[in-house]
């Protein structure tokens, strides 16, 4: 018979006991506004207590001053200060212990902030001179984008014919091609979205152009009389501003004297000599001249003497 005393108990080892991780409240979709905080949270079930990671688009999360991580045992939170559009994305929060792993996915929303138009350059005042293009510029940032607006003299200004309305990007220009005298005024820009509304305003200058003088009507030449005779030149001088005109005689200075006349009657400029004698004969000169140019005409006066033997010593 077999001797039982001898025998020994090898005792069995025990299972350990635990349980994988479980998430009980998984994580759920946050819609938040750009700059403000946001909050990602999920409830977990774990023995032993298990390893939490944090990915963003299956990219691991390293927490710093703005994203921070906390865990208690059961909860699992992620938060985000002062958020910016590239915190939007999908978020997984991964568990891991020795009997396990589980992991639960919400995405996170981050919307633009809508705030009201600001100027970040506003119109400024401008003068052409007419027949040029003016330009009046604003700048703006707005979320979202807003209605500009412009106007003269409370009317509102449609884009079309000397008048464009363009817009690139934040730059929003109104141009107004040949300009005229009419043209002057103050110009209005507004600018409004459902956050608010702003405006700003310039004036616009509108010089006359200045066209040089030129002569667009003159008697013609050489100017043949006899003694006697009344010497009357006649010229028509255009330009803008209008011209200083002075006549001249051989180069020297026309003088008023109880023979000379010289009249202006608009633009119409006139040199008048009466009871023409041989020794008026000569090169009568015209002179216009103003800050946009000069001009210059001249013309040959000639006398005839009634008298031959004068007229003779005359030639």
């Amino acid at each position: 018979m077999f001797d039982t005393s001898f025998l020994i108990c090898i005792p069995t080892a025990k299972k350990p006991q635990g349980t994988p991780p479980e998430f009980f409240k998984p994580l759920k979709m946050v819609e938040v506004v750009e700059g403000s905080a946001a909050k990602l949270e999920c409830w977990i079930h774990a023995k032993p207590e298990p390893v939490i990671e944090w990915l963003k688009d299956d990219e691991p999360i390293e927490p710093n001053k703005r994203i921070k991580t906390y865990f208690d045992s059961e909860v699992c939170r992620l938060t985000i200060s002062d958020t910016v559009t590239d915190d939007e994305g999908e978020y997984k929060c991964s568990a891991t212990n020795e009997f396990g792993s589980a992991s639960c996915m919400a995405e996170l929303l981050v919307n633009e902030a809508i705030f009201m138009p600001e100027f970040k350059e506003k119109m400024k005042h401008a003068e052409v001179v007419e027949g040029d293009t003016a330009r009046f510029n604003v700048r703006l940032v707005a979320n979202p984008q807003p209605k500009v607006e412009w106007s003269k003299g409370g009317k509102t200004i449609s884009s079309g014919g000397r008048l464009r309305v363009e817009q690139s990007d934040d730059l929003h220009s109104l141009f107004i091609d040949n300009a005229s005298m009419d043209d002057f005024g103050t110009y209005k820009c507004v600018a409004s979205n459902e956050a608010g509304r702003i405006h700003c305003s310039a004036r616009l200058d509108v010089k006359e152009k200045e066209i040089s003088p030129e002569f667009s009507e003159y008697c013609d030449s050489p100017i043949e009389l006899t003694e006697g005779d009344e010497i009357k030149i006649s010229v028509t001088i255009d330009g803008n501003p209008r011209p200083d005109v002075e006549w001249y005689k051989d180069d020297r200075p026309l003088r008023r004297t109880n023979r000379v006349s010289l009249s202006t009657r608009g633009t119409k400029y006139s040199a008048t000599i009466h009871t023409a004698v041989p020794e008026d004969s000569g090169v009568y000169k015209c002179v216009a001249k103003s800050t946009a140019g000069k001009t210059t005409r001249n013309f040959q006066v000639n006398i005839e003497s009634k008298l031959p033997f004068l007229s003779k010593r005359l030639v």
